[in-house]
């Protein structure tokens, strides 16, 4: 979704329009485990979700977020 709005706050744009020059979008990877038997007790209910903030660009994008904290080492010591 664009940054600052979820993909409720823009009903009038298609998610199937592409991206043009200017606009910044925010990528948002997750697992999330269920909190059921089937997985091993320590992960149950456990989420994760890595975010990157993109501008588009006429040739390549721009990550704004390079310098964020990724490594779960690195997050444990923040």
């Amino acid at each position: 979704h664009y940054i600052g709005l979820d993909v409720h706050d823009t009903p009038g744009q298609s998610r199937k329009a592409p991206l043009e020059a200017g606009q910044c979008v925010t990528i948002e990877p997750g697992l999330y485990i269920p909190d059921t038997d089937r997985w091993p007790k320590h992960f149950r209910g456990m989420g994760i979700r890595i975010e990157d903030s993109v501008c588009v660009q006429e040739e390549h994008p721009l990550v704004l977020t390079t310098e964020a904290v990724k490594e779960s080492g690195r997050m444990e010591n923040w």
